[in-house]
């Protein structure tokens, strides 16, 4: 650009100036009009629709400024304050007064339960207003579903907002159909069930171990032809007992691969009620040893299991029975040798006196269910924690508390059952019913 150029521009700016100002002796005056400025005033500003805008820097800003002037004055931006520099450092002339005010919105809990209470407390304001209407500081609240609560807070003429979101959560719904077998056909071994339609009994002091045997000390267990279910059966009848206990001992059983198994048999006693200790206990002899290792006693599918804490378990003679069904279940999962078990069947009266004690038992059998009863069982995922429960008798290998379980089912049919948990309790169950095979 040559100089003429650059004169001209320079004339126009100083003539911009001096159009809508006025000028007079060492004061000036700028507005939108020509006005006669204030004789004591270096330069006076007017106008009806415009201000005077100072600089506005940050604080990294404005420090970056060099050397600066004695009374140098800026808007600093991030404190919202005007300020001068006076004797070599920064200082504020006014503040804006909302700049430090601020109010804060807690609560007693951000998330509850459906049906709940949650306390929103508000605090830093002299007066606050709620985006329900409410107008003090501390409210009470129970939404029905997740709700963003606002409250406005005031103090002087300044104003400030804060929100806080309260999450709602709900019981469990419903689980989805249980997925899984609803029949379950375990593998069955069943010894020959002796129905003693003869007498195949051995007395004596001692026996083979492939024999049914009952020892002839006292007054033994022995064949009778007239009692039982249909009559045949072995057992013992007496007025004068003294009191009385001998056993009968099963020709020895391979039970190997199983790890329960179940002694099952019909039974005919008497029952007096002077007579509370008679009573019949079960045992085996395995691994060089006599077990007590019943896990249960059932009489016509009722546990009547009675525990003689080191002398075993059985069943009292607590009523008058005649061909009662009789389950007991023995745990064999601790037996090495399994292939020739010898079971005990142990009646005893215990009182010395006229009255008949007599007990027979007929169709002896040994049974056990395979290792190949097991079954997986499950519900959709919805994220809550699932509790499961199964019919007696049955085990849950893995999966309590998830939505997929692993069961060993026995020879109980039932329901199979889920219930869908979480922080605010259970939900409704869902349930399955799983039939055995006979």
């Amino acid at each position: 650009m040559d100089n003429s150029k650059l004169n001209r521009i320079i004339i126009m700016i100083i003539f911009t100036m001096f159009y809508s100002s006025y000028a007079t002796g060492q004061n000036m005056g700028i507005g939108s009009s020509l006005f006669i400025p204030d004789s004591s005033a270096l330069l006076e500003l007017q106008a009806t629709d415009k201000g005077l805008l100072l600089p506005r820097l940050t604080s990294a800003q404005r420090d970056n400024i060099i050397n600066p002037a004695q009374s140098l004055l800026i808007f600093n931006l991030s404190t919202n304050c005007f300020e001068t520099f006076v004797n070599g450092q920064w200082r504020s002339i006014w503040c804006d007064p909302c700049s430090s005010f601020s109010i804060n919105v807690s609560t007693s809990s951000d998330t509850i339960c459906e049906g709940d209470n949650a306390v929103l407390s508000a605090a830093g304001a002299s007066s606050y207003i709620w985006n329900n209407g409410e107008t003090t500081n501390s409210i009470t609240v129970s939404p029905t579903s997740t709700t963003i609560y606002i409250v406005s807070g005031f103090h002087n003429e300044c104003i400030d907002i804060d929100t806080i979101q309260i999450i709602v959560n709900s019981l469990p719904s419903q689980p989805s159909n249980i997925s899984g077998p609803t029949v379950l056909c375990n593998s069955q071994s069943i010894t020959t069930t002796e129905e003693f339609n003869s007498d195949i009994l051995v007395h004596g002091t001692s026996a083979p171990t492939n024999v049914w045997f009952a020892p002839s000390y006292n007054t033994p267990i022995s064949y009778n032809a007239t009692n039982g279910c249909p009559p045949g059966s072995i057992g013992y009848s007496g007025s004068w007992n003294n009191y009385w206990g001998n056993f009968v001992r099963l020709p020895e059983v391979n039970c190997s691969g199983f790890d329960t198994v179940t002694l099952s048999f019909d039974v005919s006693h008497s029952y007096f009620d002077t007579h509370p200790n008679d009573w019949c206990r079960f045992y085996v002899w395995a691994d060089n040893a006599y077990k007590h290792n019943v896990i249960s006693v059932k009489i016509n599918n009722v546990d009547v299991t009675y525990d003689a804490g080191v002398n075993g378990k059985g069943f009292k003679f607590s009523e008058l029975r005649s061909c009662a069904h009789v389950e007991v279940l023995f745990n064999i999962s601790s037996i090495v040798n399994k292939s020739n078990i010898l079971f005990y069947i142990e009646p005893s009266c215990g009182y010395n006196d006229s009255k008949t004690f007599y007990v027979w038992f007929d169709n002896i059998s040994i049974s056990s269910l395979a290792a190949n009863n097991n079954a997986v069982y499950s519900v959709f995922d919805e994220g809550f924690s699932y509790n499961w429960s199964v019919p007696s008798g049955w085990i849950i290998n893995n999966g309590q508390n998830t939505n997929t379980i692993n069961v060993t089912a026995n020879n109980n049919s039932g329901y199979v059952s889920v219930i869908p948990v979480n922080s605010c309790g259970n939900g409704p169950s869902s349930s399955i019913y799983v039939e055995i095979c006979p």
